[in-house]
């Protein structure tokens, strides 16, 4: 069977919208089609992939980006998964593939080729039924003046990543668990100088103090992102549900009824009469802390913290509590 082309994959990964939603333009997603989207319905991404990837037989010590072309089955298998359980966006398997981050493995000068090998693999794994975004993460380096890393070589860092991204084909770019607002961004920066009309969403992480390693607010770290062209923001990899409706409160952003199915992530959104964003993205990774839990004990509670988060009123009776995917562990 041929591959589905881009359009066609658009079309059928958002079945249901407004006729005129989804006209293509240049077979690809742009920023104003996936603000329609946010507009017409809740988005579900993904979920973890490293640890599901290790229950798939990945050893510890190895560079992920690498196993996963050699084992592409694995990846099939984790992504196909949540695709089944309802994520409209899975995440391609490239947390640690900028250059710098490679360089640990003797692979940055493999970035491009993996960054779009594996794009390829998640558009294989999901197939028609979902959006693959690249994943671009922290390089494990502080940018100046908490380090020694060039402002303008972080820029370049990412952009080589993105040409991968781009070369495989990503429908959008999701900049997450970034701690520093000087390396977001430099993230975002290299995404809209490489592709201006992709959509990107862009997630810190923030302490129990509400704010990331280096000190940034989340209001001020959502005026620069916003300002720099993200079609989305909010944290990941947190403290937490509890800590993260403080940040929801203090963003002043309303968010739609959720439901919360299993390890999967969702983006909230409300659009205001004016049409700006206010998209926010809440996951529960981060959240598991010693002692480690089983799915059973650990997502009722979450669902119940998770209710913060929602309009007044609402409780966890309200939401569909449902463990799908993952079966060990």
């Amino acid at each position: 069977t041929p591959e589905t082309p881009p359009a066609d994959r658009t079309a059928a990964a958002c079945t249901g919208y407004p006729p005129g939603v989804m006209e293509q333009q240049e077979n690809t997603m742009t920023r104003s089609e996936f603000a329609a989207l946010c507009r017409t319905r809740l988005l579900r991404l993904d979920g973890a992939t490293g640890t599901e990837l290790a229950k798939q037989g990945m050893p510890p010590g190895v560079c992920p980006e690498k196993w996963v072309t050699e084992n592409p089955q694995a990846l099939c298998a984790v992504q196909g998964a949540y695709v089944k359980a309802g994520s409209n966006i899975v995440y391609a398997p490239t947390f640690g593939a900028n250059p710098r981050k490679l360089a640990e493995f003797g692979l940055e000068d493999s970035c491009r080729e993996l960054n779009a090998r594996l794009v390829q693999i998640s558009r294989e794994a999901v197939g028609d039924r979902a959006f693959v975004f690249g994943d671009i993460a922290p390089t494990g380096l502080l940018v100046e003046p908490y380090g020694e890393l060039l402002f303008e070589d972080c820029v370049n860092c990412y952009k080589e990543q993105i040409r991968g991204l781009l070369d495989g084909g990503a429908d959008g770019f999701a900049i997450e668990t970034m701690m520093d607002i000087q390396e977001a961004r430099a993230a975002l920066l290299g995404v809209r100088e490489a592709a201006p009309d992709l959509p990107v969403i862009v997630t810190l992480t923030f302490d129990e103090s509400g704010r990331t390693l280096t000190g940034c607010d989340p209001v001020a770290a959502l005026i620069t992102m916003q300002s720099l062209g993200a079609d989305a923001f909010g944290c990941n990899c947190s403290s937490g549900p509890a800590d993260m409706a403080k940040l929801l409160k203090k963003l002043q952003s309303e968010v739609l009824p959720v439901k919360v199915e299993g390890d999967i992530q969702y983006c909230f959104n409300k659009m205001d009469e004016k049409g700006k964003w206010k998209l926010i993205l809440i996951n529960n990774k981060g959240t598991f802390k010693p002692p480690m839990r089983t799915k059973e004990e650990f997502f009722p509670e979450y669902a119940q913290k998770i209710t913060l988060t929602l309009p007044a009123g609402a409780t966890a009776k309200e939401l569909r509590l449902k463990i799908p995917v993952m079966q060990k562990g």
